[in-house]
């Protein structure tokens, strides 16, 4: 179905409850046991997050961890198929 990694882009929603919650990057990065330059990266999508990391930062949010990742089809490829 997908061609290339670049047909799907996964986003996140950790910037947006960290802020939500008040929480400064640094204190995520403790709370999950990171650093705040991880957690800076992962809101910049310059990182993959792990599978046990997004489970932990769902925890900490007390959120589902389906809410936390938003797929992004690339729907120019869908279009050609």
């Amino acid at each position: 179905m997908f061609k290339k990694e670049s047909d799907f882009i996964v986003e996140n929603r950790i910037k947006e409850l960290r802020e939500k919650n008040g929480e400064s990057q640094a204190e995520l990065g403790f709370a999950i046991g990171t650093s705040r330059q991880t957690i800076i990266n992962m809101e910049n999508h310059r990182t993959e997050i792990a599978v046990k990391t997004g489970f932990k930062i769902a925890k900490h949010y007390g959120c589902d961890i389906n809410y936390l990742f938003i797929p992004k089809h690339n729907i120019e490829q869908f279009a050609q198929q």
